[in-house]
């Protein structure tokens, strides 16, 4: 069992010596038209950043020649649209050594295939005078993670020590991702970076209209970038050229998935829009009731994902309909992280009596089934035993059955959850304002344990190669293993 206590003695003692109607015409292809439309960002960045609250963040790369240089929009060449072969490529995935983006996969699963040993112990830690509000990749490794400094630290797993930092205009929010031999994040200065994994060489930049908190995604040779100036950029990945650009009416802040050549992206309009990855031409647009910061996990047809109206739900990208809405009872609080889907073989119906606290009375799980529109497919809904792991607001994190909401168990913190929870071995590793990580079995929502960073945790945990990486909001990036 993890040794909590040890734990908290060592990390205390360290930190004191811290060295988605119908779709209007939102795309457009090619041309750098609104990519300089500056916009006021300072009331929600008091919501978002401010109250360190979800970062939703990424970034992904591919091997480049040694070159550097920096492309704008104004050079943007004639658009050109991803081979369809390109449009199923789904980009990095995690792997037991490798966590190579946020929510580990292009699904935003959550899911780790590596193993942890049965008791963790801190490994090694690393400080800065900024917080780490980005979530760390781990690949060869290696783990790159950006800070509030404003820079991106290439770190070894195995003992901490830079291998190189890269200084971007300002500071980074945006998780990197690694894929190929290069990284790619945004910074709070609206700009999109690319650079060289092994040594922090710069490949190009493109410039948006203000900052970047969402992550990106990789798309055959090309890569996706959302921006709060309401922008979905397409690019090209050798040198950033626009390729599209599709718009919505307000921030992006959720990462989109990728799925049968399309993206669906969660906006701050209130919409959970269906794009096509060959063009950025819309092909649904679903509305979420109120906005969303947390980018929608994928089971099958059904996208699941939180929202700033203190509901979680379950919708059918495919069709439009709402398979089913969460929400609780008694405690209204939004849900900014992104949601975890524990798989058949990972989430278990808990044994009777070995719940770690029950579900509300009066639940609130409701919501149709997922109907098939008339002569067209019927959709595939989420197997009955798969579970969604989501925390909010409420200081709760909750496990639902994904094929109707159901309250499965809670887990009291005690502090908001804007971390996303991450599963691995059939545990969940979490975040928490109140500076825990915890670990809690996924079947029972029993804790097994914790890590007291004292600092508040928003950013989500990094798992691979039998580590845990998490920095928190005080300037501490923490490794622990065996």
């Amino acid at each position: 069992m993890f040794a909590a206590g040890p734990l908290r003695a060592v990390a205390a003692g360290l930190r004191a010596g811290r060295s988605e109607q119908t779709p209007p015409p939102h795309s457009t292809a090619g041309t750098g038209a609104g990519l300089y439309g500056a916009q006021g960002t300072g009331r929600y960045r008091a919501s978002i950043r401010g109250e360190a609250s979800l970062r939703i963040l990424t970034a992904i790369g591919i091997a480049f020649p040694p070159f550097a240089f920096s492309q704008t929009p104004a050079s943007a060449p004639a658009s050109r649209p991803v081979s369809p072969s390109a449009s199923a490529a789904a980009g990095p995935a995690a792997d037991e050594s490798n966590w190579p983006t946020f929510r580990g996969d292009a699904l935003h699963t959550g899911e780790s295939p590596a193993t942890l040993p049965e008791k963790l112990a801190l490994r090694w830690r690393f400080s800065s005078k900024e917080g780490f509000n980005s979530s760390a990749a781990i690949v060869g490794g290696v783990v790159y993670v950006g800070n509030d400094d404003g820079n991106l630290y290439a770190l070894a797993l195995s003992d901490g020590k830079p291998r190189w930092t890269y200084a971007a205009k300002g500071p980074i929010e945006s998780s990197p991702t690694v894929a190929d031999g290069a990284v790619y994040f945004g910074d709070d200065e609206g700009i999109f970076h690319a650079v060289r994994a092994t040594d922090g060489t710069p490949l190009w930049t493109f410039q948006t209209g203000t900052q970047i908190i969402a992550s990106a995604c990789v798309v055959g040779d090309s890569v996706l970038c959302g921006s709060y100036d309401g922008g979905l950029y397409c690019l090209t990945r050798v040198r950033g050229d626009l390729r599209w650009k599709y718009t919505i009416e307000d921030k992006i802040h959720a990462t989109p998935a990728i799925v049968d050549g399309l993206a669906l992206l969660s906006g701050c309009d209130g919409n959970l829009h269906v794009v096509r990855l060959a063009d950025g031409s819309p092909q649904r647009v679903i509305p979420l009731g109120t906005a969303s910061g947390s980018s929608a996990s994928i089971l099958g047809d059904i996208a699941v994902a939180g929202t700033y109206g203190n509901q979680v739900l379950a919708v059918n990208w495919r069709d439009g309909a709402i398979a089913w809405t969460y929400e609780h009872p008694e405690k209204q609080f939004p849900f900014l992280c992104s949601p975890a889907v524990a798989r058949p073989s990972v989430a278990r119906p808990p044994p009777a009596g070995n719940v770690a606290r029950p579900p509300p009375a009066g639940n609130v799980a409701s919501g149709p089934s997922p109907v098939a529109p008339a002569g067209g497919p019927a959709s595939t809904p989420p197997s009955p035993s798969a579970t969604i792991i989501i925390g909010g607001r409420d200081k709760l994190l909750r496990a639902l059955d994904a094929a109707d909401g159901k309250t499965r168990w809670e887990f009291a913190t005690r502090g908001r959850i804007d971390s996303s929870p991450v599963i691995c071995g059939g545990r969940v590793y979490v975040g928490s304002n109140d500076g825990n990580l915890y670990i809690v079995d996924v079947a029972t929502g029993k804790e097994l344990g914790r890590f007291e960073a004292g600092g508040a945790i928003t950013a989500s945990p990094a798992i691979a190669a039998g580590r845990v990486v998490i920095g928190t909001a005080d300037g501490v990036l923490y490794c622990l293993g065996g």
